[in-house]
């Protein structure tokens, strides 16, 4: 399975957004799964091999500054942060056992993206 990688990413996100910023969001985001896992009682998923669980919220964070840099259109960005919460709801209404099915996207619950943006937002502030 071909698996996606931040690292590529990362210079060109700490340029825009400065490394102690991407630092701040990471730690906000590894803090966000924690409460979300505790208010659900639910392991949100993990990259295959990993114990990644925040791969699809830095994707959001990173996929919004390419669509923000005019680097990806509106329709491509929709699409992709929509395949990401249907992967998350699928997730959240999967029951025990459920065979998953990998996909391309890593996922995010559905919520996510007001959170993440109402953080998002305050990374601006100096």
């Amino acid at each position: 399975m071909h698996q996606f990688t931040n690292l590529k990413r990362r210079p060109g996100i700490d340029a825009v957004w400065s490394s102690p910023k991407v630092k701040e969001y990471r730690i906000w985001l590894k803090h966000w799964v924690e409460d979300y896992e505790k208010k659900t009682s639910k392991p949100l998923p993990v990259i295959e091999g990993t114990h990644t669980k925040t791969s699809g919220g830095f994707k959001f964070f990173t996929d919004l500054t390419v669509f923000a840099a005019g680097l990806m259109s509106f329709e491509e960005y929709k699409k992709i942060t929509e395949r990401r919460a249907e992967k998350g709801r699928l997730w959240q209404t999967r029951k025990e056992g459920e065979p998953i099915i990998p996909t391309d996207y890593s996922s995010f619950p559905p919520e996510f993206p007001i959170d993440a943006w109402e953080h998002i937002k305050g990374l601006q502030k100096v």
